[in-house]
Formats: C-alpha cells, sequence, structure tokens
C-alpha cells in the first residue's frame, strides 16, 4: 500500500470517527458538503491508548478504567506548591500539519525551580520546541496554551470511569477526548489540541468526572443524573442546568460525549452502526417530544426493539439498539418521536430543523468558516447566499432577500416544540396605519451563532405593498407576537398606550417620561445603568441625551453605551442604554435626527423631545437662519445646528430660553455669528450685544415665532482679539448692562 492510499485511508477514518462534542447543525453540515482535513496521524500514546482522532473527536479510550468507589470527589490541586515535578504526561503524539510535514510530540511536566511554575515541556521528534506555563482558571484544572497545542491536565479521583473538559460556550476548539497517565500513585486526566490539526478551545471552563452512576465536577457544579440499560449495555447521561449542556458515558460502544445546547427544539443524537444491521442511538429530544418508538407505526407490538428512556432537564433522553430506519437521511437513526402532533424521526428532524426552503432551492445556517464571527446561509453548493453579523441581529428581526423569497432571521426567538406547527409571520399591508395579519411561513430553521443565542429562521413570499411586520407563535385568533430580546436582557413590550421594558421578566421603574407620544426614561434595578425609549425612531437615528444643571445644558453622546431598534404593533422603538444619571444631572430631552433626515419637507433634521414627566407630547418650532443654520425650539430649550448639506464638519449646540448666547463662525473665522432665543412675552427695546472697543457689529434681527422670538446678530473680529475679549453679552433692557452672558463652548 502506498503512502498515499494510507493517508487517504487515515482522512477516511478521520472524516467518519465520531464527535465526542455534537452539535446536531455540525452533523447536517457534515453531510452536506466534503471538508479537507489536517490529520492527527497516530495517537500511539504509551500513557493514555490515545487513538485515531477526527476534528473535534479524539477516542482516548474509556479513562483511567479504575473501580468506581462510592462517593466521586474532585481530587483538588494537581500539583502541590512544594512537589518536585518531573514527569512524562505522554509520548509519541503523531500530527501531518496543512503543510503535509508530519510531527512527533511527547510531553513531560517539569518543575525546573524549586517554588517555580511547573512547565508543559513539548518535544517534537526529540528536540524541545515548547515550555508553556500553567494556567488555572479552576481548582484543580491546570492548562498549557502553547502554540503547537493546548493540554488540559487535572487529578482522576479514585472511582472515575471516564472524564470530559467543557470548553467555553460554542467554542470553535470543541471538546477534546480525555486520557489519563499515573504520576506519583495518582491518576492524572488531560486532553489535547493540536493547533496545527484543530483550533484550540479559547477557554476550558471545567471536567466533568464520571462513575458508574454518579457525575461530578472540578469547579463543584451540580449535574442531574440517569443511567439507562440497552442491550446489556449501560448509558450515563448527565445534565448541567447552570450551563445548559447534556452529555454523559456510553462504554460499550461510543464513550464518553457532550451535547451542545442550542435550543428548546434541537435534537441530538449520535449512531452507530454494526455488521448485523443494527445501530445503536443514543439521543436527546426536544422539549415536549413523546411517544417515542423505534418504528414509524405508533402500534410497535410486542416484539418492537427496547427503548430504554428517561426525563432529564425537562427533555427525554434515550439508548436504544435496532435496525436502520428507512427516513429519508440515509444511515439514519431508527428512533421515532411525536411532537406538537407530527411525527418525526430523529435524523429527517434535524435536516429539516437545519435547512430553509426558498424559491429556487434550500439554504443552511451554519457560521462563516472564514472569520467565525458570523452566521450566513449558504446554498446547496456552499456558496454563501446570506451574511447576518452579530451588530444586525442584535437589533431583532432581519429581513432579507433570497431571490424571489423573504429571509426573516430572529436572534433569542425560540418557539421550541411549536416551531414547525405554530410559528407565524405578521404582514402589514399600506404602511403604517394600513391592516396587518398573520400567515403560515413556507419553511422555518434554526441554528445557533457563533456567540451563543439561537436565531430563527423563517421564509415566504411577499405581493403587492406587504411587508414583514414582526413574528410570533400561536394559530387562529390567538397568536401571541414575540418580543425581541435587546442587550442584558431587555425586552420591551407594547400595550395598552404604553411601553414596559422588562428584564427577566422583571419590568423596569419609570424615571421619566410621557405615554406613547414621547420618549421614557426608566433606571436598571441595581442603578448601574439607565434605558430610553424613543418611540417612532428607527437604528439609523441619531440621538444625543440633554443634560441640564443650574442655568446650563449640555448635549451628551457619551452617556450612550448601546443602541437597539425593535419593531412593536405601536411601531418601532428606539432603544438606548445609558450612564447611570443623578438625580442633580438628569437627561431632560434628547436632541433627535431621525433616519429619514428630512422632517415635514423642512430645512430642518433635528427634533427635541422633552422626557420630563408630565411632558406635552413633542412640540418642536424651528426656523433656518443666515449663513445656513437652524434653530430648533422645544419648551425651554433649543438646538443651533447647521442645514442640510452645509458645514459637516459642524456640530450641534444646546442653549436655554433666556439665558444663552450661542455663536457660528463663518468660513474665513473673522466673522462670527450669534444667536439668542427669548421668550415670548418679554417686552421692551430690541436687545444689544455689550461689546468691548474695537468690535464692529455688522447687523442684529429678531424674528418672533409662536413659541419664542430668535435674536441674530453678527460681529467682526480684528486679526488680534477673540470674541470672548471683544463681546460681554446681550443686553435686554438698554440700561448697558449683560443679561445674558456669551455662552462658553
Amino acid at each position: 500500500m502506498s503512502d498515499h492510499d494510507i493517508l487517504d485511508l487515515i482522512d477516511r477514518a478521520a472524516i467518519d470517527a465520531p464527535h465526542m462534542h455534537v452539535s446536531a447543525s455540525h452533523v447536517v453540515a457534515g453531510g452536506r458538503r466534503k471538508v479537507r482535513r489536517r490529520r492527527v496521524v497516530s495517537a500511539g500514546v504509551a500513557t493514555g491508548g490515545l487513538a485515531l482522532a477526527g476534528l473535534t473527536w479524539l477516542a482516548l479510550g474509556s479513562g483511567s478504567g479504575l473501580t468506581t468507589a462510592p462517593g466521586l470527589e474532585p481530587a483538588g490541586q494537581v500539583w502541590r506548591d512544594d512537589q518536585a515535578v518531573d514527569s512524562g504526561l505522554f509520548l509519541g503524539y503523531q500530527t501531518i500539519d496543512s503543510d503535509q510535514t508530519s510531527h512527533r510530540y511527547d510531553a513531560r511536566m517539569i518543575r525546573e525551580v524549586a517554588g517555580g511554575p511547573v512547565v508543559l515541556e513539548l518535544s517534537d521528534r526529540g528536540s524541545v520546541v515548547e515550555k508553556i506555563p500553567a494556567q488555572s482558571s479552576v481548582p484543580g484544572l491546570d492548562v498549557y496554551a502553547g502554540e503547537r497545542m493546548t493540554v488540559a491536565v487535572w487529578v482522576q479521583p479514585d472511582g472515575t470511569m471516564s472524564s470530559v473538559p467543557l470548553v467555553g460556550p460554542y467554542d470553535e476548539g470543541g471538546t477534546s477526548g480525555a486520557g489519563s497517565t499515573v504520576v506519583d500513585d495518582r491518576s492524572l486526566g488531560y486532553a489535547v489540541w493540536p493547533a496545527d490539526v484543530m483550533t484550540p478551545p479559547k477557554e476550558i471552563r471545567d471536567v466533568y468526572l464520571m462513575g458508574d452512576d454518579e457525575v461530578v465536577t472540578l469547579s463543584g457544579a451540580e449535574v442531574d443524573t440517569k443511567v439507562l440499560n440497552v442491550a446489556g449495555d449501560d448509558s450515563l447521561f448527565f445534565y448541567d442546568a447552570a450551563r445548559g449542556v447534556f452529555g454523559g458515558d456510553e462504554r460499550g460502544v461510543f464513550g464518553p460525549f457532550l451535547f451542545d445546547p442550542v435550543s428548546e427544539a434541537s435534537v441530538f443524537s449520535i449512531n452507530a452502526g454494526a455488521a448485523d444491521g443494527t445501530v445503536r442511538v443514543l439521543a436527546v429530544l426536544p422539549t415536549g417530544a413523546d411517544h417515542v418508538r423505534t418504528s414509524p407505526s405508533a402500534d410497535v407490538g410486542g416484539d418492537a426493539p427496547e427503548v430504554a428512556q428517561a426525563t432529564l432537564g425537562g427533555r427525554t433522553v434515550l439508548a436504544t439498539v435496532a435496525q436502520k430506519s428507512t427516513s429519508p437521511v440515509d444511515g439514519s437513526s431508527p428512533v421515532f418521536f411525536d411532537l406538537s402532533g407530527q411525527q418525526y424521526d430523529v435524523d429527517s428532524y434535524n435536516s429539516d430543523l437545519f435547512t430553509l426552503d426558498v424559491e429556487g432551492g434550500e439554504l443552511m445556517p451554519q457560521t462563516d468558516p472564514l472569520d467565525g464571527t458570523a452566521l450566513i446561509l449558504a446554498d446547496q453548493q456552499d456558496q454563501e447566499v446570506v451574511r447576518l453579523t452579530r451588530d444586525e441581529l442584535d437589533q431583532g428581526l432581519v429581513i432579507t432577500d433570497s431571490g424571489s423569497s423573504v429571509v426573516i432571521a430572529a436572534q433569542g426567538f425560540d418557539p421550541g416544540s411549536e416551531l414547525f406547527s405554530k410559528t407565524r409571520i405578521q404582514l402589514l399591508e399600506g404602511g403604517e396605519g394600513g391592516t396587518t395579519r398573520w400567515v403560515v411561513p413556507v419553511d422555518v430553521a434554526q441554528a445557533i451563532a457563533p456567540w451563543g443565542e439561537p436565531v430563527t429562521f423563517l421564509t415566504l413570499q411577499l405581493s403587492g405593498e406587504e411587508s414583514v411586520r414582526a413574528v410570533g407563535v400561536g394559530e387562529g385568533e390567538d397568536i401571541q407576537a414575540w418580543t425581541p430580546t435587546l442587550f442584558d436582557g431587555i425586552a420591551i413590550e407594547a400595550a395598552d398606550g404604553a411601553f414596559r421594558p422588562m428584564i427577566d421578566g422583571i419590568a423596569l421603574a419609570p424615571a421619566a417620561g410621557t405615554d406613547l407620544g414621547g420618549p421614557s426614561v426608566y433606571a436598571y434595578p441595581d442603578g448601574s445603568a439607565g434605558l430610553i425609549l424613543v418611540p417612532g425612531q428607527e437604528r439609523d437615528a441619531e440621538v444625543v441625551p440633554i443634560q441640564r444643571q443650574g442655568g446650563s445644558a449640555t448635549l451628551a453622546p457619551g452617556l450612550i453605551e448601546a443602541s437597539a431598534a425593535v419593531l412593536t404593533e405601536q411601531g418601532p422603538v428606539l432603544v438606548l442604554k445609558v450612564a447611570a444619571v443623578t438625580p442633580a444631572d438628569p437627561i431632560v430631552a434628547l436632541a433627535v435626527r431621525p433616519a429619514s433626515a428630512l422632517i415635514d419637507n423642512a430645512v430642518n433634521d433635528w427634533i427635541l423631545l422633552p422626557t420630563s414627566v408630565g411632558s406635552s407630547p413633542i412640540s418642536t418650532t424651528h426656523v433656518a437662519l443666515d449663513p445656513k443654520v437652524v434653530v430648533t425650539i422645544t419648551d425651554d430649550l433649543w438646538l443651533l445646528a447647521p442645514t442640510p448639506g452645509s458645514r459637516p464638519d459642524t456640530e450641534p449646540i444646546i442653549g436655554i430660553v433666556d439665558r444663552s448666547l450661542l455663536t457660528s463662525t463663518r468660513e474665513g473665522g473673522r466673522t462670527v455669528d450669534l444667536y439668542a432665543v427669548l421668550s415670548t412675552d418679554a417686552a421692551g427695546p430690541t436687545p444689544q450685544l455689550v461689546l468691548a472697543d474695537g468690535a464692529v457689529v455688522l447687523d442684529a434681527v429678531v424674528q418672533t415665532l409662536d413659541i419664542g422670538r430668535v435674536w441674530q446678530g453678527a460681529v467682526r473680529l480684528p486679526e488680534d482679539k477673540s470674541l470672548g475679549d471683544l463681546v460681554q453679552g446681550l443686553d435686554l433692557d438698554a440700561d448697558g448692562r449683560v443679561n445674558i452672558p456669551l455662552s462658553r463652548p
């Protein structure tokens, strides 16, 4: 047999090997495309029985092989501080990298200096290539993260039958298998991630230690367990409720395994076929699944293969040995179940869950294989059709096109057992104020985003003036619209003429606000931040909070920490997270530039919205002034801003009626325009500037509006003088004294 033939067999074995860290979407994706993999050639580790490895699975045997004893307990730190360390961990770990270069790694644990750190000394074919110091994120777990590989080491207590590490949630590195060796009469467990074969994990959070019928963790996190026996072999299942992780150990065929917690609708299974045409299956079914059987018939009869099952974490877990089914998916699991009135088998359910039917074919959600930071929808040729970033998905519904089909993505929308049967789309016809109706989507699919959030995809075809308004769950007249969850777990509910922001189902307390006609301010329960809801504004609107203290007002864009937009039945709502503010320095209003950029066909593109309790609905007046500026007035605040298309580098500034004298410098810099807004009941002569010698007033005019008077003047400055040297302020009553001093920028 040639070297090429040997490598081809190894590559095929790596591709076909079962995964210890199983995500159903990964299984479906693996069946849809062929992926070129770098290889672990051999892992003949003398101390651990390391076998051939796949991409995220290392079959390192069942563990230490120790006899189970009652009371399995984590054994504490790996090395004592005063312990001399010089011991082999593994030998002969062979890999072939992407350049087809062969490596043969040996690893030793050494403490080179008494009292110094323990390091992992890594050799490649006898030459030391790395010395990696330990990091300890969890007591009793040492992690050695080097350039060539990452290795985790822990102590396995008496009674450990197998162990498996837990990486960070949805970590690209995946979970490695665990080997063991004996050092100073103690059993050490370890896991290996060779960097030239697989992506090393960003984080190793814990290790599950499995005995005969119990599971403990190094961190002390509690897990629930069930033992199922079928065909003479025990299968241990466990559920870590705090992390949403299912896992276990099937010692007859599979060894240890972990299942990703994707969503309530997900199914996880691993299969192993035998020469007699049977297949052994371990599975975790969706929430709500029942009537589990090995035949599609509802009446399975007395000679049907045994299905051992139990409830764990609110789901059915099962083990069975049966003949392969006739499911549409080749080589599928012979496990059938009912869910929300429909019959499914495990593999066809997974195929349906992770594919989206659109006009002209199918799309499959998957993590972007190039940068891993976005979700994409790929066609059957594995070509990207739609790209979705986290920033886009964080905004609620994302609506895009694929040919003539409309694709909707809803992050955090998880209908669970009703995903296929009762998911609905709300359509709006005729624009705002038009009619709405709920329709059944053409297809539904689900995926997990790289950052761990479930995303539900829906597709349909639109006609006429229809647009997507919302998604929901239900049927007939009883359909509940979905409320997106935003940053910090914020959800926005709109009902009875008011908005209610919620965190984990608890309504936030209002600090200030109006009804649906204006912004509302809310405080976080711990006072760490605030929330502002701005009805009628979408994601692209520019919003600047206005703070007021004493006689001055300030634009404070730096207060905004995060933003998102949601679509409610009452229309769009812009949601802003702001830094905590004190009663002495409140947010009293917002300066808003809507996404439309023009309001009522006017030259103004800013509005002012009050946020104080009991304030009137939006009441804004504006007037355009030369040279190319506009004044916007509401209540006792006013905003000076450039008109659209003029001086794009000029930022708006805020003033207070009867108190602020604001400035705008013309091009060239020696002519300065000054502005003030005065209340309408201010009687008396035309206001005059109070000047020092050398200033020249070019002109001064007053325009009277319904809610105020706008004073505008201009001053020419000598070359050697600044505005502050010459202009003291505005005299309102002709007594020569300043009533409104020059406002400082």
